[in-house]
């Protein structure tokens, strides 16, 4: 009984400042859905495993809605497949002031990479706070193929059935985390029948180190590298207590996600069998089936 109560007490906490940050930060305007072509999609993250996965469903992919995240536009395989969804969620991708001058300039790149190599329709859905952020439109406006798309990150918790009403408009999301979890919400929304997660190993926990002067690190790989580099990144603004919080965070975003795909009669799949992540079936099959929209 005492666990009702404080689980109650904490849900009622979550929501009187999801309402606020509602009402201070939400666009009340619904999120154009996907245009589909497919009753089904892959997303694709950035891990390892994406290539393999790629090339051992080389013969189906093609019978997907592909939803590409992150930097994949500025490798082969992006112009290979022709992802038509794209979804940003990083600061960094409307030049946060934060941000690493470096990832700016990658950030600035990859924008400009886009504009002059996408020769397919692309749907790109950035958040509504990019919205007015010159410098992305200004490079983009050139490429008419690329249609670029709103949707409200503002996090939104406390009770399921409320929480649910809200995600139905979307007007709110579970935590954003990661961009894997912005792209889920929004293949929920749009309504597809099955998900599949492609390349989505969330494996950070085997990948964390601390050096000898106390400073955390990750081991970085993705599938655009040699799985023996050794990619280091120095998170110097974070201790091992708050990265662990926030990945817990994270898979509690997944299992959420879960529950509310399930409610939505919505199924996904992860294809790697070695993910981290525990909330999804694991398949290692994608069954073809009539998967037109029309």
């Amino acid at each position: 009984m005492y666990d009702k109560r404080v689980k109650f007490f904490y849900n009622l906490l979550d929501i009187f400042f999801s309402i606020v940050r509602l009402i201070c930060k939400t666009h009340f305007i619904r999120t154009t859905k996907i245009d589909k072509r497919k009753k089904e999609c892959i997303i694709m993250g950035n891990g390892p495993s994406l290539r393999q996965l790629l090339k051992k469903y080389e013969d189906s992919i093609r019978d997907y809605d592909l939803i590409a995240v992150n930097f994949m536009g500025l490798y082969p395989e992006f112009s290979t497949y022709k992802p038509e969804i794209y979804v940003l969620c990083d600061p960094a991708f409307w030049f946060s002031k934060d941000v690493d001058k470096t990832i700016l300039k990658k950030v600035q790149d990859f924008y400009k990479h886009l504009a002059l190599t996408v020769s397919w329709h692309i749907q790109l859905y950035i958040p509504y706070e990019a919205k007015k952020v010159v410098e992305i439109h200004k490079i983009l406006s050139s490429n008419t193929y690329i249609r670029i798309k709103y949707f409200n990150k503002t996090k939104f918790e406390g009770f399921s059935k409320i929480n649910y009403w809200i995600y139905d408009r979307q007007w709110g999301v579970p935590r954003l985390e990661n961009v894997m979890i912005a792209a889920l919400m929004l293949a929920i929304y749009s309504q597809y029948r099955k998900i599949f997660l492609a390349g989505v190993e969330n494996d950070w926990m085997r990948n964390l180190g601390v050096d000898e002067k106390n400073r955390l690190y990750i081991k970085q790989t993705h599938f655009y590298t040699d799985g023996n580099e050794q990619n280091c990144q120095f998170l110097s603004h974070l201790k091992m207590h708050e990265i662990c919080l926030s990945l817990s965070f994270a898979f509690k975003g997944y299992i959420e996600i879960e529950k509310y795909a399930r409610k939505c009669s919505i199924a996904i799949y992860n294809l790697n069998k070695d993910s981290f992540i525990d909330a999804f079936i694991k398949t290692a099959i994608i069954k073809k089936t009539g998967n037109d929209t029309k």
